[in-house]
């Protein structure tokens, strides 16, 4: 296991991202986005209670006359409670756009040494999966090689058998 999470923004690639952060950054547009979503879901939930409150109130009160609530609130109580689903499955969609991070320590920006080393480490890493993706390559384009060698000479060997009587 890595140290601990001590390290407030202090991470190798040099950015901020931490798992374990207590804030949470995203794009400006995602986050007002977000929050007009949140602002629509309020206003279909407050109209899905007004829809609800006469329904509530003739099935409570046991109303007098012999008439039930119309179609027509019905309706538009389906029409709000998809729209107001629609709008928070949006709204969670837009809140997976925001990832967590630390902000940097009070004691100061992270060392260019550091991010230098690192950096130079990850090329290093780099270097050598690419090498040894290289040399996979070349193994397989032998393998490949060898194996058309193998073909052509299976197909003259039969080429060779029909032409005998």
């Amino acid at each position: 296991m890595k140290n601990s999470p001590k390290l407030e923004g202090d991470t190798t690639d040099g950015s901020f991202a931490n798992k374990n952060g207590r804030h949470v950054i995203g794009h400006i547009d995602d986050y007002t986005a977000l929050r007009e979503q949140i602002e629509e879901g309020k206003q279909l939930v407050q109209k899905i209670l007004s829809l609800l409150r006469p329904t509530c109130n003739f099935l409570r009160l046991e109303s007098q006359s012999s008439e039930a609530p119309g179609n027509k609130g019905v309706r538009e109580l389906r029409s709000s409670i998809s729209a107001l689903q629609h709008t928070l499955e949006e709204s969670a969609s837009l809140l997976t756009m925001f990832w967590r991070a630390a902000l940097p320590s009070s004691q100061g920006p992270a060392l260019p040494g550091k991010a230098d080393e690192s950096m130079e480490r990850e090329l290093l890493d780099l270097r050598a999966q690419v090498s040894k993706q290289e040399k996979l390559l070349q193994s397989t384009a032998e393998r490949l090689k060898t194996a058309n060698q193998q073909k052509e000479n299976m197909e003259q060997f039969i080429v060779n058998q029909c032409r005998c009587p």
